[in-house]
């Protein structure tokens, strides 16, 4: 049957060239569709090709899809094209686009449309780059983007049905329109009746009261999903398709939703979401649990799509290419936005870039099939701003033959810097403010030069990190043994520490410097830097509830440590087998049965912590008593506090982490994707807000030595380009004591310069 698809008796269309008009492109006009050849076949696509300039504003539609199975297999769909003599002939384009053109054909589209994959000549790569560079024009100019989204579903339409009917109430337009800036207090009091409004606020309460009781029980859950699985949400070049264009429509099949419309449809389902588990005694199915964590992983894609967009078109505030690459790249444990090309991770978001040096650089060479030399530019462009680029640079990397210190910005996860609150927030200050000499980078050979201090060489490095739990679960949750085994081996190390400390290192010998340090290192610092303090003065010291916190957290995991110990052997087919001549496995001793009902009250107060912390974006009520927390071992007191979550998650973001001891004493963390070992050395890089690790490089390049304080007359100054020694970068570390520029202010230090591959 190939042979009825795969040929033709039509020409192969030629495109005109577009070199000489450097302000146009291509768009199609659909034509009535051709009958199908055979019996039971659909009919046949028919397009004109037209040319159309983007001062032309609104003269025009685009189209917003997914391409399909791109790579895989070459396109196979026949499209008609209707040549300017008058004749016919042929190009090819994938399924999924078809399905999006003949629906529209139906529907009697008649603006010009402009389809990336017809209007664009895909085999001129000088073509693809001059239109690419188009891009953002195009879709800020045109009149709207229809996006397509896939064929119907019967879920899908029940959803499209259902919002449509929402919007026609017209309650949430008019909250989320001209009462917008009252809607989180108006959000409050919905959840809580006591909250105190005025009479606009009591309105809007009300009337979304209403709607919950009328919507809420009939909220088309399994067609949200069906519609939020689309594909299309999970592609980087939608970003600048749908926050760039003055309208958006989304179509699903045969039904249409603006986006404000669709908008509703989403903010109804996350009003509804958080009343529901607020009223909700945790009754629930877990199938019913897991589809609505599952709604919300999903949906806060769009969401943040639809704040980019409000920020275009309310604020007119763009960011740099750098932000938008971090915003769009960094991913932690979501899942990473799909792109077809891994190059399109940046140049997918130049049309969205405020001007400035890095964007116009990158603009004036958009080059695909060579990904180490995009990201080795990209990353020499912006290490000149923010040297902290370095702390993306993380293990492993794609195939893509990268230098140690350029990021891998298609890497299937890539985590916000452990020392970081938030993008662009570092907690630190260790390299101090911008040198005066910046990075350069040597692009022919892709290699890094740097200046900055030597700590320390690594002598011993730690076996032991935090985990996260490896139980199937939508909640980032923090294993417990894992931590406690992790402090236990802090102690191990700050006493080894103590025999080898050089003059000058901080001390840790008396028992108030142990535990600050020992919390320092169970997160990273994070937590006593964020901890609010319980006394008004602003220089007060927080590590006393800080202090109990810990001692929960390591009370807890020795109980989970005990409980395992206890639990498993007892249950174990192996350990029923043995005792069965024995007696019965119920006639257990006491003590066995006091663990197995402890063991229950754990697993029971794990369960309910994964739901409640799922759903704190209010004030949810417990649906649990204190002597639940109690029986687990734990003071309720602190496990149902704000801080208590802070610690558990700042400790999340340094899992992976081992310890390191230097030579002279210096105690610290690695970082947590790659294993520090002995003869690694600890750095500090003017500029960079934390200590970084790096291995000497010793297959290619001279010798690196290592002086420490003491080892030569620091000037200041750094060493000349030609002697600097060749490194292998790692990444981030948390070294106590030199964590605010101290490093800097020591006296003994010369500055060197650093040739990083």
């Amino acid at each position: 049957m190939a042979w009825l698809v795969g040929s033709s008796s039509y020409p192969k269309f030629q495109y005109a060239s577009l070199n000489s008009k450097p302000r146009t492109f291509r768009a199609i006009q659909l034509l009535p569709s051709a009958p199908p050849r055979f019996p039971d076949f659909h009919e046949r696509l028919r397009v004109k090709i037209v040319e159309v300039s983007v001062d032309d504003v609104g003269s025009y539609d685009a189209l917003s899809y997914v391409w399909g199975n791109v790579g895989r297999r070459p396109a196979s769909r026949l499209v008609i094209v209707e040549t300017p003599e008058g004749g016919e002939a042929e190009l090819r384009i994938y399924a999924s686009l078809e399905v999006a053109l003949l629906s529209l054909v139906r529907q009697s589209h008649a603006r010009p449309l402009f389809v990336d994959q017809i209007c664009i000549n895909q085999r001129d790569e000088a073509e693809k780059k001059a239109q690419v560079q188009l891009m953002g024009e195009i879709y800020a100019r045109c009149a709207r983007v229809v996006i397509w989204l896939g064929p119907g579903t019967r879920e899908s339409d029940r959803f499209f049905g259902f919002t449509g009917e929402l919007c026609e109430d017209g309650v949430l337009n008019r909250v989320m329109g001209p009462n917008v800036a009252r809607f989180p207090l108006v959000f409050k009091a919905v959840m809580d009746p006591s909250v105190e409004v005025d009479e606009v606020e009591r309105r809007d309460r009300d009337d979304i009261l209403s709607l919950l009781a009328k919507y809420g029980p009939g909220y088309p859950l399994r067609g949200l999903a069906d519609v939020l699985e689309h594909p299309w949400f999970n592609r980087l070049w939608i970003i600048q398709e749908i926050c760039l264009a003055p309208e958006v429509v989304f179509m699903c099949g045969e039904h249409a939703l603006c986006i404000d419309c669709f908008r509703v449809g989403i903010m109804f389902f996350n009003i509804w979401n958080t009343y529901w588990v607020n009223q909700t005694e945790w009754s629930a199915s877990e199938a019913e649990i897991r589809l609505r964590n599952g709604i919300l992983d999903r949906n806060a894609s769009f969401i943040r799509l639809f704040q980019e967009r409000k920020s275009l078109y309310v604020t007119r505030e763009r960011r740099s290419l750098y932000d938008l690459v971090l915003k769009y790249n960094v991913n932690e444990h979501d899942v990473k936005i799909g792109a077809t090309e891994p190059e399109d991770r940046i140049f997918g978001l130049l049309g969205l870039a405020q001007d400035g040096l890095i964007r116009d650089e990158i603009a004036s060479e958009i080059k695909y099939k060579n990904v180490r030399e995009v990201y080795t530019r990209f990353a020499a462009l912006v290490i000149k701003e923010d040297i902290d680029v370095l702390l993306l640079s993380q293990a492993p990397k794609s195939k893509h033959n990268l230098p140690s210190w350029v990021p891998d910005w298609s890497a299937s996860k890539l985590r916000l810097p452990h020392s970081y609150s938030k993008l662009r927030t570092p907690s630190f200050s260790a390299g101090g403010t911008r040198p005066t000499q910046e990075p350069s980078v040597d692009l022919r050979t892709a290699s890094l030069l740097v200046p900055g201090i030597i700590v320390d060489r690594i002598s011993r490095a730690g076996t032991q990190s935090m985990q996260e739990e490896k139980r199937p679960t939508d909640i980032q949750q923090l294993d417990y043994v894992s931590a406690r085994r992790f402090i236990d081996e802090i102690h191990e190390f700050l006493s080894i520490a103590e025999n080898l400390r050089h003059p000058g290192i901080p001390a840790t010998q008396d028992e108030q410097q142990r535990t600050q340090a020992v919390l320092r290192l169970s997160d990273g610092g994070l937590s006593e830097r964020q901890f609010p303090s319980p006394s008004s003065d602003p220089d007060a010291d927080s590590s006393p509830s800080l202090h109990y916190i810990h001692t929960q957290v390591s009370r807890w995991g020795q109980r989970l440590i005990d409980t395992e110990r206890n639990l498993l052997p007892f249950y174990s087919l192996r350990h029923i087998l043995k005792t069965a001549t024995t007696g019965p496995w119920y006639t257990a001793p006491y003590r066995i049965l006091q663990s197995l009902l402890g063991a229950l009250h754990v697993q029971l107060y794990v369960l309910y912590s994964r739901l409640r912390r799922r759903h704190t974006t209010t004030v949810l009520r417990s649906a649990y008593p204190e002597d639940w927390y109690r029986a687990a071992g734990l003071d309720p007191a602190v496990w149902r506090t704000p801080e208590s979550a802070l610690v558990s998650e700042n400790m999340c973001k340094n899992a992976g982490r081992r310890l390191f001891v230097t030579e002279q004493g210096y105690v610290g963390l690695g970082p947590g994707y790659v294993e520090v070992e002995a003869g690694d050395v600890v750095v500090v890089l003017l500029g960079s807000s934390v200590p970084h690790v790096l291995r000497p490089k010793v297959d290619d390049a001279p010798a690196a030595s290592v002086a420490v304080a003491g080892g030569g007359g620091g000037s200041g100054t750094a060493d000349a380009d030609a002697d600097a020694e060749a490194w292998t970068y790692l990444g981030e570390a948390y070294c106590e004591g030199i964590m605010d520029g101290e490093i800097l202010r020591e006296g003994g230090r010369s500055h060197t310069n650093f040739r990083v591959f």
